[in-house]
């Protein structure tokens, strides 16, 4: 009987997920991500894409932009700090360039009344920001398990 077998999914660092063999026919999914990428993308949804108006999803960052200066400096502030935690989580310089890039980007055009608003919603850089991350962190993981030896524990 196999136990302890680690098996990549169908379509590797599509699904992102890993799943171990419990040695009674059953797997179990072990995601190799760390919690912290589940809670970005958690905040980047409720920023981007946690509403929805005749089809078209947008989250607290347009409205936020609806309110002249403050709110879009409020919005910035927390696009600021998915980048720092995309940083803790070990992003490297150069995702966390792109990142700072779409970042920018948002501000810039999002500070232009009404243009600016409807950019927001079009663009969502907060959710391609995590998108970036969760990407950059699967590719680690996928590296650091090719090159580790498959062991078979045999009973």
């Amino acid at each position: 009987m196999r136990q302890g077998i680690l098996e990549r999914s169908a379509r590797p660092g599509v699904s992102g997920r890993t799943f171990r063999s419990s040695g009674r026919g059953r797997a179990e999914v072990v995601d190799p991500l760390p919690k912290e990428v589940e809670r970005l993308d958690h905040i980047a949804t409720l920023l981007d894409s946690r509403f929805s108006f005749l089809g078209i999803r947008f989250g607290f960052d347009s409205i936020l932009g609806l309110v002249p200066v403050v709110g879009d400096a409020a919005a910035l502030g927390i696009s600021g700090y998915l980048i720092a935690e995309a940083a803790r989580a070990g992003a490297r310089k150069r995702t966390l360039l792109t990142m700072l890039m779409n970042t920018t980007l948002d501000a810039v055009i999002g500070s232009v009344p009404l243009l600016g608003d409807l950019f927001d919603v079009a663009f969502k850089a907060n959710k391609r920001n995590v998108a970036l991350v969760r990407r950059e962190l699967l590719r680690k993981h996928e590296r650091r398990r090719a090159k580790q030896p498959l062991t078979v524990d045999l009973h």
